[in-house]
């Protein structure tokens, strides 16, 4: 399909997971894909058109992102909000309890 030729999509979280398939499809639909992450990977910053690496919490790099595309493709057509927030731990709290006692299922 070319559901997206010539359109330039950000996607956020692009450097791995679902943000890394993300990138993978707007390519292959003909997209010009621009990847954001913490931690772009070499396959993340060698699909895309553009890349930035940094916290989408800052608005900086938000500036920068702006600046490079309207410099090299005058327009945005898309976002893929796909950055996260994510712990390589297990989570601190605990489940509520369930109503009428017993253990989720």
């Amino acid at each position: 399909m070319d559901a997206l030729r010539d359109k330039v999509v950000v996607i956020t979280g692009a450097g791995r997971g679902q943000g890394l398939e993300e990138l993978r499809k707007v390519v292959a639909e003909g997209g010009i894909p621009v990847a954001v992450d913490l931690d772009l990977g070499e396959e993340a910053r060698s699909l895309a058109a553009l890349s930035h690496q940094g916290d989408v919490s800052d608005a900086q790099l938000w500036t920068d992102i702006a600046g490079g595309i309207g410099r090299e493709h005058g327009q945005l057509h898309g976002l893929v909000n796909n950055a996260g927030i994510g712990a390589r731990t297990p989570p601190s709290w605990t489940s509520p309890p369930r109503p009428g006692g017993g253990p989720w299922t």
